[in-house]
This record gives C-alpha cells, structure tokens and sequence, in this order.
C-alpha cells in the first residue's frame, strides 16, 4: 500500500472511531435525559401544589 493509502486507510478509520464515539454519546444524553424526565414526573405526581403568592 502506498503513503497515501495508507494515510487514506488511517483518517478512515479515525472518521469511524470519532462517528462511534458520537453515536455513544448522543445514546448516553438521550438515556440520561430519559432519566431525568422519569425523575421529574415522579416528583411532581408526589408533590402537593400549593398557590403561592410572590412578594416583592
């Protein structure tokens, strides 16, 4: 293979690492954020509201 295709071959397989990488961590916001969502909807259905008057 020359140094071009090797070069070629090299910065592929970096673009496939870096896409992977990505991927990963898009799934891992997605779940955290999934994660939060749940959290905030089993606080607020245990939560009594009140009606609260702000004071200046």
């Amino acid at each position: 293979m020359t140094q071009i295709g090797l070069e070629r071959e090299a910065f592929n397989l970096n673009a496939k690492r870096h896409a992977e990488l990505a991927r990963k961590l898009l799934q891992s916001l997605k779940e955290l954020s999934e994660v939060k969502l749940e959290t905030l909807w089993a606080k607020s259905s245990t939560l009594e509201f009140v009606n609260v008057q702000p004071t200046f």
